[in-house]
């Protein structure tokens, strides 16, 4: 027996939404080891083995036989992740296209880069800037320091860079 909540299917006495159970099910079998897929997953090894336990007790089966050294799955598993993937590349699927149908850029980007490698590969095309009208939201930068006569040299350092780093935050006093 399974409900909806929130939108989310829960499968009955885990508080767990299924597809989230599925999706670190599937984790687990695709990265061969749970430290792995829990690493991937930003989750503990343990809080995903009681994920994997919490599964295989709603479904009332052993999906995975597991030892100190290896884990393998059942026949019962295999059949199981066939149909997760098959579940889950159609839920992403759906999503994707519902996304697409509202034109709103979806999925995961994540760019790291100095401001002095960023600025360079701009100019010459190597990178593209695909929101030119975003602004991020005013950040409040606070320097607090002892009120001594003398500052040390790396805190008056500090917040010399501060002041000419971020000219616009306001409250930072010579």
């Amino acid at each position: 027996m399974a409900w909806i909540y929130n939108g989310g299917l829960i499968a009955a006495g885990t508080g767990m939404d299924s597809f989230t159970l599925m999706r670190a099910f599937r984790r687990i079998v695709e990265r061969g080891s749970l430290a792995r897929a829990a690493e991937d997953l930003g989750l503990s090894p343990a809080g995903l083995s009681k994920q994997l336990r919490t599964l295989e007790t709603h479904l009332g089966v052993v999906l995975l036989q597991r030892t100190t050294r290896r884990m393998s799955l059942t026949e019962t598993g295999h059949a199981y992740y066939r149909e997760c993937c098959r579940l889950l590349d159609e839920l992403d699927a759906l999503e994707r296209g519902i996304a697409q149908q509202r034109g709103e850029v979806s999925g995961r980007l994540r760019v790291n880069a100095p401001q002095s490698l960023a600025a360079p590969a701009l100019a010459c095309g190597e990178l593209q800037q695909v929101l030119p009208d975003h602004r991020y939201p005013p950040r409040f930068v606070y320097a607090v320091y002892p009120t001594a006569r003398h500052l040390q040299p790396k805190v008056r350092t500090f917040i010399d860079f501060l002041h000419a780093e971020l000219p616009a935050c306001a409250g930072l006093d010579s």
